[in-house]
């Protein structure tokens, strides 16, 4: 059975992303194979959109908790800092008033 053929329009769109940003991955290489039928027209097979694909979702779960966790570490940096701020403030603002 043939493997069905995309335009870089159609692999962006597939993947969420902008027509150029397909373009620059198929000239790296990141891709492959893309096959250039004349100077305008450029297919990719689905079976080379899956295999750019398998990384991205093998590690997906590692990525995603990592990613969670480190957005979570983040926020309560964030949550801590802006709590001894404020305790500043009220302290500076009990100084000011004796």
């Amino acid at each position: 059975m043939n493997d069905p053929t995309l335009s870089p329009k159609e692999v962006a769109q597939q993947l969420g992303l902008c027509t150029r940003t397909v373009l620059k991955r198929i000239h790296s290489g990141e891709i492959a194979p893309a096959y250039r039928i004349n100077q305008r027209v450029i297919r990719i097979p689905q079976s080379a959109v899956t295999e750019y694909l398998k990384p991205a979702i093998v590690g997906t779960a590692g990525t995603g908790a990592t990613a969670i966790l480190d957005g979570v570490n983040a926020a309560v940096g964030i949550l801590v800092g802006l709590a001894t701020l404020v305790y500043l403030v009220v302290r500076i603002r009990k100084e000011l008033k004796k």
